[in-house]
């Protein structure tokens, strides 16, 4: 049997400054909720209900709420201490390579450092202290709060197994954002610059001296690179290992198993026809041959950077998957993912999809109408993090904000009641994003809750709470 879970949090809520009422409003599971629904079940059990409810169905439909915030509070618990131990080992390597144990020209490794965050050089990247300690997916699912049931129930233990592997991708995708983003602020430390002050590897993609002077062409190899990369990552997450070829891997032995080649199917980005149709489109067209030949030339070699950037780490994912390391399996890919992710950060567009949801971006000297999808604009904001901004959202469907933490309408919960999200953080300002479908879905929700003849409204917050867009 299904439930909605949304309608179900809108029956049983406190009032808007409940965790249940931020499920019903927007889908936001927040910490407490589960409480909240234990004290719900309470009132069903004692028999404390309307005498229209059934006490059976409302115990089922609070049940299965119970099953599907559980494993998403283990989640973000397992999220949060992640990014507790990846800044903890980022301190460790600030010591040895910057700090008191460090010698030599500590400035010139915070250069190195940083050139090869942003070139995504497997020779920095793929060093993340504490990969052969990484915890166990048991040690990971406690920390999270989310012990094995002891009960014979065989519902019980399918779920905890289904949520294992989404709380172990958790904890190590935080580990490794947290772990460079600490890294990285370390370097910027020791050469005296302004601090990074990014909110995750996605709340703004960082800008460099070089990536404000990214020409067309410069932006076709670095989307290149991105494809390179991800052929590598799928090609080597399909391979079919056998025992000895794994130790092989594991060991620096030989085995059979190459880095793809632009020689795949016609048409895929593992072709270079494919490459040079995905990177350049309808441009082709517009060059002249000697042009073209030196375009498709340089976008292989991109394309191959990309590839060897993630190719080793993928490859010892998939070994350590088949000789039954799961963890250090899953840890492997997440920092292959995170080369991905790195890749598609100097990107001026999201690669490979239009965006779905609005996000900031830092202004660029050079701008073409292809950086946006159709209908979405991008507008400038107020400096962020000590960078230029704007901000890319579709306002037919989005509405988009910047407030302070000491607006009364933000500290006293208002803001979030009526549908807005924060998505990222600069000191004391918030940005924040409110879906207007979402928005009214869940005021009709809160609608058809009220009792007949009883007036609900939702009112948006002054306009002086906020400062920013559609509003």
């Amino acid at each position: 049997m299904s439930f909605d879970h949304r309608r179900t949090a809108a029956g049983w809520h406190g009032g808007q400054e409940s965790p249940l009422y931020a499920l019903a409003s927007t889908g936001t599971v927040l910490p407490g909720v589960d409480t909240e629904i234990w004290e719900c079940l309470g009132l069903v059990e004692r028999g404390e209900l309307d005498v229209d409810l059934d006490p059976v169905a409302e115990h089922e439909r609070l049940t299965a709420l119970l099953h599907h915030v559980e494993p998403k509070l283990a989640e973000a618990k397992a999220h949060e201490v992640g990014a507790e131990h990846g800044r903890s080992a980022a301190s460790w390597w600030q010591q040895d390579a910057l700090g008191g144990r460090a010698s030599g020209d500590t400035a010139g490794t915070a250069h190195w450092v940083l050139q090869g965050i942003e070139d995504g050089d497997p020779a920095i990247l793929d060093t993340v202290v504490g990969v052969d300690q990484m915890p166990t997916a048991a040690e990971i699912a406690a920390e999270a709060d989310w012990p094995e049931p002891d009960l014979d129930d065989h519902q019980a233990h399918e779920r905890w197994d289904a949520a294992q592997v989404d709380i172990c991708h958790a904890y190590a995708a935080a580990y490794v954002d947290a772990f460079w983003e600490a890294v990285a602020q370390a370097c910027h430390n020791e050469l005296g610059e302004p601090e990074a002050g990014r909110d995750g590897p996605e709340a703004l993609i960082p800008e460099t001296e070089s990536s404000a002077r990214h020409t067309i062409e410069d932006r076709h190899r670095l989307k290149a690179r991105f494809l390179g990369a991800e052929v590598a990552l799928t090609e080597a997450s399909a391979l079919v290992v056998t025992d000895a070829e794994a130790h092989a891997i594991v060991n620096g032995g030989r085995h059979p198993f190459d880095p793809p080649s632009l020689d795949g199917a016609p048409g895929s980005t593992s072709s270079l026809t494919g490459l040079t149709t995905e990177v350049l489109g309808a441009g082709a067209a517009g060059l002249t041959t000697e042009e073209l030949t030196a375009a498709v030339g340089a976008m292989a070699n991109a394309w191959e950077e990309g590839r060897d950037i993630v190719w080793p780490a993928a490859l010892w994912s998939t070994a350590m998957r088949t000789l039954g390391h799961v963890d250090q399996a899953r840890f492997l890919k997440t920092v292959a993912e995170g080369h991905l992710r790195s890749l598609a950060s100097g990107l001026r567009y999201r690669p490979n999809t239009e965006p779905t949801e609005p996000y900031m971006r830092p202004v660029l000297a050079a701008s073409t109408e292809d950086d946006i999808p159709p209908g979405w604009v991008a507008e400038r904001a107020e400096p962020w993090a000590g960078r230029e901004v704007e901000v890319v959202y579709d306002p037919r469907r989005f509405e988009v904000a910047f407030t302070s933490w000491s607006d009364a309408t933000v500290a006293t919960g208002a803001f979030k009641a009526v549908g807005w999200q924060q998505r990222a953080v600069d000191g004391e300002r918030g940005f924040w994003v409110r879906d207007r479908v979402v928005a009214a879905r869940a005021t009709l929700a809160r609608f058809e809750q009220t009792a007949p003849g009883v007036a609900h409204e939702a009112s948006l917050p002054p306009a002086s709470a906020t400062r920013g867009f559609g509003l």
